[in-house]
């Protein structure tokens, strides 16, 4: 297809680059020389800290999202449409929101705390394992809520018939049948989660937990141990890397496709009442007791002045900038990489961005940049940060083009083909018409989670730019709740538009 190859040519120098880049940071890391100040016994318990806290949560996770994924799409009850939706919002909130949230409730002085020893009851810190991954799965479980009921309704309602009429439960047909039939989507959401927490650094700041995010920055600015903190965000990148190979091991293993439009018939259970009730609970923990805590801490009379326009302006432009870049190039590398063979392990390397860290790429950028260059990333104004985020959500732009991609009918592109018509001629007659929507969304999604990003905004914002993420940090170190709230309610705002519009557009297309 001679159409395709002009972006296959333009797309693979963005490409190879970004594998010069990650293969340089790991080279460099190798061959370098370094006091490293962390003792390995440190280093070993930093990791085990973190990959404890992201499985906990994913474990948490997977119980939240796929209990109430299986009771919205196969259950009535009151109030059902409302709460199918309400569960999503959770993910609105960023996760170092989510966390300050519950310790400045839950802490001796907090409301919460306060108003639970009236009954005489004392409420442990939350600043432990144990309790951040309980707060974290709260905020992330939507993701395998999302994907396992999309998985749910494109699964034949005939299955789940043929299992009854077996003489099977409810129960046991949704345990043997149904749940191995969604299993991939739900180690989809499982794995997203485990990598929004190991990614996450202003929430176990505030929560005290020591993981590698943390650690890697205190080494990196506290100790002014730069090798050693390159090295400690290997450690990270190889964790990350681990899981998406045992995730590619476990979605490659054999599952069933059972596309279907078979209408499913909700299940008149004698417990809708009490689903009702156990839903509106959890809610009330997941959505409602961290919104109104936040609103508890806002003072109307100067929300605005205390917000700081240029921190909102700082943000909305940084997200914007990077979307549209991140598109263009995820655009390219979509038309480029229908071309290329699939197996081209260029172009996955150069997508893995995802699912590392922020701060691994963050710390590589400033590692490569002054080793090749000599200069600091950050006399670059903010260039270096707006590398960092494209990189770092380019498989998101990338996605939503090739999916949309992969929706357009063969004949048309077999026409183009034969017509042998120029590439933009091309694009604008065959491609572009369905890429339109996936632009849209694509670009609020990439520039909403651009506006969120913390540990890679901090450690790369030149000096005198501050985003609404970074001074949610410098509130939240600081203990002053009250102030960290005005920032985090903005962000809590865009992004919960954003999903009610996800959810709506998502039903739509049922």
């Amino acid at each position: 297809m001679e159409h395709l190859k002009p972006w296959f040519q333009i797309a693979l120098p963005v490409v190879i680059s970004i594998n010069i880049f990650f293969l340089s940071f790991i080279a460099l890391i190798a061959f370098a020389e370094s006091s490293l100040t962390l003792e390995y016994q440190r280093i070993i318990s930093v990791s085990i800290n973190t990959i404890t806290l992201g499985l906990f949560t994913s474990f948490l996770s997977i119980l939240f999202g796929t209990f109430f994924a299986v009771l919205t799409t196969y259950y009535d009850f009151p109030l059902k449409k409302i709460i199918s939706v309400a569960l999503v919002l959770p993910i609105a909130f960023p996760l170092y929101v989510y966390a300050f949230i519950f310790v400045g409730g839950l802490e001796y002085s907090g409301g919460i705390a306060t108003w639970v020893r009236s009954f005489d009851i004392e409420i442990g810190s939350p600043r432990n394992i144990l309790s951040g991954a309980i707060i974290f799965s709260l905020c992330v479980y939507p993701y395998i809520y999302l994907f396992t009921k999309s998985r749910l309704s494109n699964i034949s309602f005939s299955i789940f018939l043929a299992s009854k009429s077996l003489g099977n439960s409810n129960v046991k047909t949704i345990f043997k049948v149904i749940l191995p039939l969604v299993k991939p989507a739900i180690i989809a959401g499982a794995i997203l989660a485990f990598f929004e927490v190991i990614a996450d650094f202003g929430g176990v700041t505030v929560l005290q937990i020591q993981t590698l995010t943390t650690e890697i920055y205190s080494t990196w600015y506290g100790l002014q141990d730069f090798i050693g903190g390159a090295r400690l965000s290997i450690v990270l990148f190889v964790i990350a890397m681990v899981v998406l190979i045992i995730e590619k091991v476990l979605q490659n293993q054999k599952s069933l496709s059972l596309n279907s439009a078979d209408k499913i018939i909700p299940i008149n259970s004698k417990y809708a009442i009490f689903q009702t009730i156990l839903s509106i609970v959890f809610l009330l923990i997941a959505l409602v007791g961290p919104l109104v805590q936040l609103l508890a801490w806002i003072d109307i009379s100067n929300f605005l002045s205390s917000l700081g326009t240029a921190y909102l302006v700082n943000s909305l432009v940084l997200g914007v900038i990077c979307a549209l870049i991140i598109l263009f190039v995820g655009l390219l590398i979509s038309m480029g990489y229908k071309l290329a063979a699939s197996s081209l392990l260029v172009y996955q390397f150069s997508l893995i961005g995802y699912a590392v860290p922020g701060t691994v790429i963050a710390v590589g950028l400033m590692l490569v940049v002054d080793s090749f260059f000599g200069v600091s990333i950050t006399l670059f104004g903010v260039t270096g940060l707006i590398v960092c985020l494209v990189i770092r959500f380019l498989p998101i732009g990338y996605r939503y083009f090739s999916t949309a991609l992969d929706q357009i009918p063969k004949n048309n592109t077999h026409v183009l083909a034969l017509h042998n018509l120029k590439p933009w001629s091309a694009f604008k007659s065959g491609y572009l018409g369905f890429l339109k929507k996936p632009f849209v969304f694509g670009f609020l999604f990439i520039t909403i989670e651009c506006m969120k990003e913390q540990p890679a905004t901090i450690l790369l914002r030149p000096s005198g730019f501050e985003t609404l993420s970074t001074q949610v940090y410098n509130f939240t170190t600081e203990g002053q709740w009250e102030l960290a709230a005005n920032p985090s309610l903005v962000l809590v705002i865009i992004s919960t538009l954003l999903a009610i519009i996800l959810v709506t557009e998502s039903k739509q297309n049922k």
